[in-house]
């Protein structure tokens, strides 16, 4: 049942245009993402400064 539901949530936010954001260092989600249909559009860096 669990496999279901998510296989209906991913179908239902794939249709919808939303964007997944997981980092380069996750080797399970770089090899996981792209076999759901997901592709690569762009690389963001996050740069923190403290004050």
């Amino acid at each position: 049942m669990t496999w279901h539901l998510t296989s209906d949530v991913e179908t239902f936010a794939a249709t919808a245009g939303t964007f997944l954001f997981i980092g380069l260092a996750n080797p399970a989600g770089n090899a996981l993402y792209p076999r759901l249909g997901y592709r690569s559009t762009e690389d963001r860096a996050v740069v923190e400064f403290s004050s």
